[in-house]
């Protein structure tokens, strides 16, 4: 999440709680007092507070260890992160509260919401302003009298999208709906196509169907370009996506229109995915649009060997990396034809984004750059602005193939949620600082297949950036955002010791 962004929906004394935990976290070490209140700029008082405060959001798994002469250390699981338990802080903001209150109910007044949560009105007059200017980016406008969110629909879900993913992470953060429920209809897409969604984009697709539903029902319509209807009602992806919701429809007692279908279907044709079947995609665009797609394949080329030649890494033999990326450009491709998508796309480029971009940018900012450059001059006669996101998983994956030694004594098993991107840098990172300790596997399949595959293979570790429903005593290394020094020192100790150890 931007900072600025940040700053406005997250309270203050929320941040500072969330910083101390990002810190303790860095590390597996005794912290001074004092180096936090250098670090964070607020009196040891304060941080006492804050520390003692923060007990109470923690699992039982989780301590905060205090000692005098030697300051503070965070105890915590290998196989968890911060990401576990940062939305049961994020969500007490003053923000998230009043906004999604605005949302679900009707004639929301300042009274009563200075009775709902026993706030003073200055802040909820601080906090409406904030949440003013929040919408504001999604070119959204908060009315007064009532308090709403209006504008366009497509912009409404958007908005509501990130927040929740912002906050809650791959956390389930709807109470009026089963998780298992809404993910099933998700894994009957897989079957069907014979797929598998990243877990981070799985979890995305299933917020955007629940709050579809939660949309339709308090009468809130989506509307879709009328030139997209042609393009996609044809699709394999339209056709899937009818029959599969038509039980939720059952379900839930409500209307699937035509627009809502190809609402969720092109959000199907954005989700990134591991698989072999290319016959979902070749369906998607009419002749015109195919015959373009044939000759995108020659672009690509070109775009991989400009890359190579800037950037000096040998792309072009990676046949493994060439595949990652053409599936990358290909997906940006056929959203780039689709009309309703590209009518929103310049409102939402600088809003809320995947905390990965943030940090791909600004760890290898030469690559990024490089890689947005190619991006734009290979889509130039297409008015489409290219997603940050994107730009950061191709740089990502570029990064990935900066030389490594295969030898591989151990097995390691990895599994990402999030993208290709940020999967091969950590399999570059592993092959980089551990080149001849493990033999990486990386799983691919469905979760609900990960128990088998654990009891027919000798896996020695699991690295993952999401929660496993593992069983088994396995030792899991949970990784945040990118690697720190604390994942290096517990690998490190697990080679050593053949074992983990709460750190």
């Amino acid at each position: 999440m931007p900072q600025q962004i940040y700053n406005e929906c997250i309270d203050l004394h929320i941040r500072r709680k969330e910083e101390i935990l990002e810190i303790l976290s860095q590390e597996d070490r005794w912290y001074h007092l004092t180096e936090l209140k250098n670090t964070l700029n607020w009196s040891n008082n304060t941080l006492r507070k804050d520390i003692h405060i923060l007990q109470d959001y923690l699992p039982n798994s989780w301590e905060i260890q205090t000692k005098r002469g030697y300051g503070i250390r965070l105890k915590k699981p290998t196989n968890s992160s911060i990401e576990d338990i940062i939305y049961n802080i994020r969500n007490q903001s003053s923000f998230y509260k009043i906004f999604c209150h605005i949302l679900h109910y009707k004639n929301v007044t300042l009274t009563s919401l200075a009775s709902e949560f026993n706030y003073s009105y200055y802040t909820i007059k601080y906090t409406l302003n904030k949440i003013e200017t929040f919408v504001k980016r999604y070119n959204l406008h908060l009315t007064k009298r009532p308090l709403q969110i209006r504008g366009e629909e497509w912009l409404i879900r958007k908005c509501i999208v990130d927040l929740y993913v912002n906050i809650y992470g791959q956390n389930w953060p709807f109470y009026y709906y089963e998780k298992d429920r809404i993910h099933y209809f998700i894994e009957m897409f897989e079957k069907t196509w014979n797929i598998t969604f990243f877990q981070n984009d799985k979890h995305m697709l299933a917020c955007i169907l629940a709050i579809t539903v939660s949309r339709i029902k308090t009468n809130n319509p989506i509307h879709i370009d009328s030139r997209d209807y042609a393009m996609l009602r044809g699709t394999s992806y339209y056709k899937t996506c009818k029959k599969i919701l038509s039980p939720l429809k059952k379900e839930t007692n409500i209307l699937f229109s035509t627009d809502e279908i190809l609402y969720f279907t092109i959000h199907l044709i954005g989700a990134k995915y591991w698989g072999e079947n290319h016959s979902i995609s070749k369906n998607i665009t009419p002749n015109q649009t195919q015959k373009e797609a044939i000759y995108l394949d020659t672009k690509i080329s070109h775009f991989l060997s400009n890359l190579e030649k800037n950037l000096q890494i040998p792309i072009l033999k990676n046949a493994e990396l060439i595949n990652h990326i053409t599936r990358c450009i290909q997906r940006v491709f056929y959203l780039s034809n689709i009309h309703s998508f590209n009518k929103f796309a310049f409102s939402l480029q600088n809003n809320l984004y995947e905390t990965n971009t943030y940090y791909i940018k600004n760890n290898f900012p030469n690559t990024f750059s490089k890689v947005q450059k190619q991006y734009k001059s290979l889509f130039s006669q297409y008015s489409f602005n290219i997603p940050e996101e994107e730009v950061a998983i191709i740089s990502l994956l570029i990064e990935s193939v900066r030389g490594y030694t295969e030898q591989r004594p151990l097995k390691l098993l990895l599994y990402v949620s999030t993208d290709s991107g940020i999967l091969f840098y950590l399999k570059s990172w592993l092959k980089k600082y551990f080149p001849f300790q493990f033999e990486i596997i990386i799983f691919t399949k469905s979760l609900s297949c990960l128990k088998e595959f654990l009891n027919t293979n000798q896996i020695a570790l699991i690295i993952t950036n999401t929660n496993l429903p593992i069983q088994k005593s396995i030792p899991v290394i949970k990784i945040f955002n990118l690697p720190t020094q604390r994942d290096y020192r517990c690998i490190t100790n697990f080679i050593e010791n053949n074992t983990l150890s709460s750190t």
